[in-house]
Order: structure tokens, then C-alpha cells, then sequence
């Protein structure tokens, strides 16, 4: 219903009668207001009421049968029936809130947490759409997403997404802000414990996982060239 649809636009942080309400409106059809808007906010309700998640996978069901997500034991399934209006749905408000926010100015709260969302949403599927990467460095950096939650994410991420590029790098990135983070200030304890012990958990998890030898190749491509990996943080400004 449209007074529904006006109501959505607002929570995303977008004004009513604003020229961006009116692009978003373009992009947002009523087809994505229906279930792709049902799976996004059940996806969401459902890894915020269990942080503890550390691992994903997508279910083989029938088309349409079953339920669209399993969450059990901190291990979430995602039904692949569900991926395609679920990812188009993240996919486009993504791209509508991205483009009301203009250059040089603040992300607000309501966008912020929209934003956080459905990058996350869109991540979990496809884990090499550098602009989400590009805004959660920005969330990260002005305060409205905490650096050791996304590690805790990325490591969801790694279960089903080993060989990530962009998510490998994504981390590294995190660490760097961890002031200081390096093998040695870690062993000499100067590395904040919590941080520390996310990021050890990771490791010792990751490094037990089946995709074992998957895991410890990605790190060496992300080691690699410092100035290849900068000029890889500003690919895929607009795209997803």
C-alpha cells in the first residue's frame, strides 16, 4: 500500500516528498515491497537476536517450500529459493539510500542503520560488492559500526565465502585500525584482549574449517602489493 511504502521510505532515512523519495520510489518496486521487504526484515530480525552466529550455508528445498531461514546452535541457513528477491530487495535500497547521501557529508543514523543492513543482507550472498565494503569502512570509521563485530561478521562470511578477496581485505583493513595491531604487539599482549580474542577465535576456527587451504591462501593475496590494495578499496564506487 502506498501509505505502507511512505512509511518504509521514512525508517530509510529518506525524506517524504524529497527528489530522493521520488528515485527510490523508481527503484523500489512493489514487487520488492513485498517479498523481498518480508524475507529482508525476517533475515534481519533474525542475526540480530543471535550475535553469536559463526556460521552460514545455504539449504536445498524445494522451490518455494520450507521455511526461508533456519537459525540453530548459532548456525544460520538460508534457503536458496530466497536468494534472488532477498538479494534484489537488499540490493536496490542499498543503492537508493547510497545515492541520497552526498559527498563530503555525514551518514544519518536512520540511513546509517538501513545502510548496515542491507550491505549486510547483500555481503552474505555476494561477498566481492566492493561499495559495501567501501561504506561499512565508513560506518566503522565515524562510530556507527564497532570494528570487532565486524570481524565477528566476516567470520560468518568466511564459513560459506573462503576465497573472498574483497572480505580478506575488508579485514585487514579492520586490523589496521586496531592501533597497534601486528603479530608482535599481539603476542606481547599490547592488543586489547577482547579484540585479541576475536580475532585468535577466528583464526583457530577458520583454520579447523573444511575449506582449510582455501582460508590460509586468501591471506597471501591480500598481503601482497599495500598500493594494489588501496587502489582495490575504491573499486566499485557506485557498483554493487
Amino acid at each position: 500500500p502506498e501509505h505502507q511504502k511512505r512509511t518504509d521510505l521514512k525508517m530509510h532515512g529518506v525524506a517524504s516528498g524529497s527528489g530522493e523519495e521520488a528515485a527510490m520510489r523508481r527503484i523500489l518496486t512493489q514487487h520488492d515491497h513485498e517479498e523481498g521487504a518480508e524475507l529482508f526484515g525476517e533475515l534481519i530480525k533474525l542475526t540480530d537476536s543471535d550475535p553469536d552466529i559463526d556460521e552460514m550455508g545455504l539449504l536445498v528445498s524445494p522451490k518455494r517450500k520450507g521455511p526461508p531461514f533456519i537459525l540453530e546452535e548459532h548456525k544460520l541457513g538460508i534457503a536458496f529459493w530466497c536468494i534472488a528477491p532477498l538479494y534484489s530487495y537488499a540490493f536496490k535500497l542499498f543503492t537508493a539510500v547510497v545515492r541520497t547521501i552526498k559527498c563530503g557529508e555525514a551518514i544519518l543514523p536512520a540511513a546509517a542503520k538501513t545502510l548496515a543492513e542491507s550491505s549486510r543482507c547483500i555481503l552474505m550472498i555476494n561477498p566481492d560488492a566492493h561499495t559495501c565494503w567501501n561504506i561499512r569502512k565508513r560506518l566503522i570509521k565515524s562510530g556507527k559500526l564497532m570494528a570487532n563485530k565486524e570481524l565477528r561478521y566476516l567470520y560468518v562470511i568466511f564459513t560459506k565465502h573462503p576465497k573472498s578477496g574483497a572480505a580478506w581485505g575488508h579485514r585487514r583493513w579492520i586490523l589496521k585500525q586496531i592501533p597497534p595491531f601486528n603479530d608482535y604487539m599481539m603476542m606481547n599482549g599490547t592488543t586489547s584482549s577482547a579484540t585479541a580474542a576475536i580475532i585468535a577465535n577466528t583464526t583457530n576456527k577458520l583454520g579447523n574449517h573444511d575449506h582449510h587451504q582455501n582460508v590460509v591462501a586468501a591471506p597471501r593475496r591480500v598481503n601482497g602489493d599495500p598500493k594494489k590494495e588501496e587502489e582495490e578499496e575504491g573499486e566499485g564506487e557506485g557498483e554493487v
